[in-house]
C-alpha cells in the first residue's frame, strides 16, 4: 500500500477546511512506477491520496481506504490509467456546493499500443449509459454515494451501482485521464426493463397539403406514401392515424386513404402552419401517444412504434425520435445538436454505414432536441406544455417544443432505430425566416449556446442542415465561450443544474 500525503485535508465531517480531498484506488499489486501513480507524484495540487486494491475486493475495502484518507472523492482505476498533472487541482476547483455525487471527465483513448483518440464526452446521458458505458476512466465518486452502497458489493460493479445511487452526476468537460478503451465498439443490450406497451394506443399524425413527387420512377401523392406505408409496415397494431388536411390541398387528392381503417382526415382551413396544424390533429387524437410524421417520409422499420412508445411512457421522458434517412441512405437525423445557438441535425449526410464518434449512432441517447418530422411524446405531456408554438409556423417550432417539455423535466431521446426515409423538403424551401431565428434567439438563446449534449471543445462551424441558416444572421452572431463549466444532471428533477464557469 502507497499513500501521499495532503497539504490540507478536507472532509465530510470537517466542512469548514477549504480543500476537498481526492482518493485513488489502484487495482492490482503496489507499483511504484506504474503509469497511475507516476501521473500523480507529478501533479500540481497535493489534494490526493493513493492506495493499492485487490481486483476481487468488496467495496468494504473501498470504504475501510476512504475513511482512512477522509477523501471526498474516490477514483477505481486500473495501473495502466494515467491523469494530466492538473487532474486534481482541477476536479478540487470545479466544485460546487453542493457537490456532486458522481463526476467523469474527458480523456484519451489507447486501443492497442500507441494508437490514441481523444474521446470528448456529452453531459450526462442516461438512455445512452443503459447501453453504452461512455464515461471511461476518469471517474470519480462522491464519498457519500459509496457509503449508501452495501460494503458487500464487488468493486466490479461498483460503477453501475454508483450511476443508480447519485443524485447528480457531472461532466467535466477537459480531457483528464488517459487509459484503454474498455467498452465494446457494439452496444450492449438495454439494462432498462422497458414496459409492456401492447396496451398503449397512439396517434399519428400527418399534416399535408398534398404534395406529389416522383418516387422510384412514379408520380406519387407523398402522403399516400407516407400512410400506405405506415399501415403496412407498423407491427404495433393500437394506432389511428389522423390526416390533417390543407385548406389548399383537393379531397381528390385524399380519397385513396380512405380504404384504410385506420385513418381520419381532419380539414384545416388555417393559412398554412405546420405548429396549428399539428395542434389540430392532436385535438382530434384519442391515442395515449402523438406521434407527429412529415408526409414525405417512408416507413421502413416494422417495430418503430414499438420503440418509441417505450421511451414515450417513462415519467421522464418527453420527447422522442429516431434516426432518419434521406433517399440515398445517407443519414438525415440522429437528433438535434446546436453550435453556436443555431440547431442543426447531427451527423447529417454522413454514409449511414458509419457510426460516429465512439460508436455514437450504434446507441439511443439524449439531445437537445429530435425533428418534428417523426417526434413521438406522451399527449398528456404535450398539452401540458401547451403543444407547438404558432409562433413558429414552418421551423423551429420542434426545437422549442423539446425545450419546453425539459424544462418541465422531461428528457427528449433520440433513438437508434433507422425508422423512415425522410424526402425533405419535397415540398416547400427549407430556409427559415430572419423572424424565426430572432424568436428563437429571444426565447432559447442561452440555452441553444450551450447545448447540454454537445461538447463546449467542438468548435466546427455551425450545422447547415437544419434549415440552411441565413448566412446574414449568422454573421450578426456573436462566436459561443468555450469556458469549461462544470456540467450537473440533477437526477431527481431530471434537469440540468446551472453551473458557474470553472474556466
Amino acid at each position: 500500500m502507497s499513500s501521499r500525503q495532503v497539504n490540507s485535508g478536507w472532509s465530510a465531517a470537517d466542512a469548514s477546511s477549504p480543500t476537498p480531498v481526492i482518493l485513488f484506488l489502484e487495482l492490482g499489486e503496489a507499483d511504484d512506477s506504474s503509469a497511475l501513480v507516476t501521473s500523480l507524484q507529478q501533479q500540481s495540487s497535493h489534494a490526493w491520496h493513493h492506495q493499492t486494491l485487490s481486483a476481487n475486493a468488496s467495496l468494504a475495502e473501498v470504504h475501510k481506504a476512504q475513511g482512512e484518507a477522509r477523501a471526498n472523492y474516490v477514483a477505481i482505476a486500473r495501473s495502466s490509467t494515467s491523469f494530466d498533472s492538473t487532474a486534481v487541482s482541477d476536479l478540487v476547483n470545479a466544485l460546487t456546493d453542493p457537490m456532486p455525487d458522481l463526476i467523469y471527465s474527458d480523456e484519451i483513448l489507447r486501443d492497442d499500443g500507441a494508437t490514441e483518440r481523444v474521446h470528448l464526452k456529452p453531459a450526462w446521458s442516461p438512455e445512452r449509459f443503459e447501453q453504452q458505458d461512455y464515461l471511461g476512466n476518469g471517474v470519480w465518486f462522491s464519498a457519500s454515494t459509496l457509503q449508501r452502497l452495501p460494503a458487500s458489493q464487488p468493486v466490479s460493479t461498483v460503477r453501475s451501482a454508483a450511476v443508480g445511487a447519485a443524485a447528480t452526476i457531472a461532466h467535466l468537460p477537459r480531457v483528464l485521464a488517459n487509459g484503454v478503451a474498455t467498452r465494446s465498439s457494439s452496444p450492449a443490450t438495454s439494462a432498462r426493463d422497458l414496459p409492456d406497451t401492447h396496451r398503449t394506443s397512439a396517434s399519428i399524425i400527418i399534416p399535408t397539403a398534398g404534395g406529389r413527387m416522383s418516387l422510384n420512377g412514379q408520380d406519387r401523392v407523398l402522403v399516400q406514401q407516407a400512410v400506405e406505408s405506415i399501415v403496412q409496415l407498423t407491427a404495433h397494431q393500437r394506432f389511428e392515424v389522423i390526416v390533417v388536411q390543407d385548406r389548399t390541398c383537393d379531397d381528390a387528392v385524399l380519397a385513396p386513404l380512405k380504404r384504410f381503417s385506420h385513418v381520419r382526415i381532419i380539414k384545416n382551413q388555417m393559412p398554412f402552419n405546420f405548429s396549428k396544424a399539428c395542434n389540430l390533429g392532436a385535438a382530434h387524437a384519442s391515442g395515449e401517444v402523438l406521434v407527429f410524421v412529415n408526409d414525405d417520409t417512408e416507413c421502413l422499420e416494422s417495430e418503430w412504434l414499438s420503440t418509441l412508445l417505450r421511451y414515450c411512457i417513462d415519467p421522464q421522458i418527453g420527447a422522442v425520435g429516431p434516426q432518419l434517412l434521406f433517399e440515398d441512405r445517407r443519414l438525415q437525423h440522429a437528433g438535434i445538436w446546436s453550435r453556436d445557438g443555431i440547431p442543426g441535425h447531427r451527423y447529417a449526410r454522413l454514409n449511414a454505414a458509419l457510426t460516429g464518434v465512439e460508436d455514437a449512432l450504434l446507441v439511443t441517447q439524449n439531445c437537445l432536441a429530435v425533428t418534428g418530422a417523426c417526434l413521438a411524446v406522451e399527449a398528456r405531456k404535450f398539452h401540458s406544455v401547451g403543444g407547438f408554438d404558432g409562433r413558429f409556423p414552418a421551423n423551429f417550432n420542434d426545437v422549442d417544443l423539446c425545450l419546453r417539455l425539459l424544462g418541465s423535466g422531461w428528457r427528449t431521446v433520440a433513438d437508434r432505430t433507422k425508422a423512415f426515409i425522410h424526402f425533405e423538403s419535397a415540398t416547400r424551401t427549407p430556409a427559415a425566416a430572419p423572424e424565426e431565428y430572432e424568436l428563437l434567439e429571444r426565447i432559447w438563446g442561452r440555452e441553444l449556446r450551450n447545448d447540454f449534449w454537445d461538447h463546449p471543445g467542438h468548435t466546427a462551424p455551425a450545422p447547415n442542415e437544419y434549415p440552411p441558416p441565413l448566412p446574414s444572421f449568422i454573421a450578426s452572431r456573436q462566436a459561443a465561450s468555450r469556458s469549461t463549466p462544470l456540467r450537473v444532471w440533477d437526477v431527481v428533477q431530471g434537469l440540468p443544474v446551472r453551473q458557474r464557469s470553472t474556466s
